[in-house]
């Protein structure tokens, strides 16, 4: 098993869905950084060679390949991941591929394909790099990392969704998705993500009936973040056949509305052919 099947990025949970509670935040340094609207790849050495792997599988699809290895970023990319190799290092760099065109999420359309980091994982180190050293290993390889809005450190949690609201409403004002909070205490790391289209579970009502819960849909944003996970795992030309495409989605969107605890649409072939007409423009 190589690094990129040992390393698969971890999934973010929201503020309110934090285990044991998102009260293990408190008093900790929290950096909320944007959230970027593209696909979560991860690039190592193997074998001295560059590997990307996509959110789920160990290697990506061969048009991530090329969308990568030709954005302005790749140089950069090597550059990073050799430079660690030769301090006996091994990195692997996560990052948002954004394409040129509509993002997944459909928010905001990307003027050029291009790459955005946002964690450095460490071998030596057994661990990410918090955001200073991802900041500082990346600026020399001239690679852009996802934006720093803003950090806290609370005591309380009114205090805590206070600084959360503020932060979204960052992201509302200039068009973005939302923001990942992150904190590093000594060896534990805990990631979170908060957006605005998703309702806040801590105000949450629900109808009972004939013992049966109604749940809130899904936001648009994930059901198409679904969709280009399975764009990037089955790569252009599968992601178009629809008999390929339509039973992954399903699953995919379906693990997303457990992860939220929201209702799935019961009309994704519309969503699939909207972003297929995407891709088009």
């Amino acid at each position: 098993m190589d690094i990129l099947e040992e390393n698969k990025y971890p999934h973010l949970d929201r503020l309110e869905l934090l285990h044991p509670g998102p009260q293990i935040l408190l008093g900790k340094e929290i950096y909320w950084t944007l959230k970027e609207d593209g696909s979560n790849v991860g690039i190592a050495l193997v074998d001295d060679s560059p590997e990307i792997r996509s959110r789920n599988m160990a290697r990506a699809n061969k048009e991530m390949y090329t969308a990568l290895m030709t954005c302005p970023q790749w140089e950069g990319i090597v550059e990073l991941l050799q430079s660690a190799a030769d301090w006996n290092d091994e990195y692997v760099l996560f990052g948002e591929l954004c394409k040129k065109g509509k993002s997944p999420t459909r928010i905001k359309v990307h003027e050029e394909t291009h790459f955005m980091a946002f964690d450095i994982w460490s071998k030596k180190e057994n661990k990410f790099f918090n955001y200073t050293k991802l900041y500082q290993e990346c600026h020399h390889a001239s690679i852009p990392v996802s934006e720093l809005l803003g950090t806290c450190k609370v005591s309380s949690m009114d205090s805590l969704y206070a600084f959360e609201t503020r932060m979204l409403e960052i992201c509302k004002d200039r068009n973005e998705e939302g923001t990942v909070g992150k904190t590093w205490d000594s060896d534990l790391s805990i990631y979170f993500k908060s957006k605005n289209d998703t309702p806040k579970l801590t105000a949450l009502p629900r109808e009972i009936e004939r013992d049966r819960i109604l749940l809130p849909p899904l936001p648009e944003s994930e059901i198409y973040g679904a969709i280009e996970k399975v764009r990037s795992d089955l790569g252009e030309t599968a992601f178009k056949d629809i008999k390929q495409a339509m039973p992954l989605i399903a699953r995919y969107v379906s693990e997303e509305g457990k992860k939220h605890l929201c209702a799935t649409p019961k009309n994704l072939h519309q969503y699939y052919l909207i972003r297929l007409k995407d891709l088009t423009e």
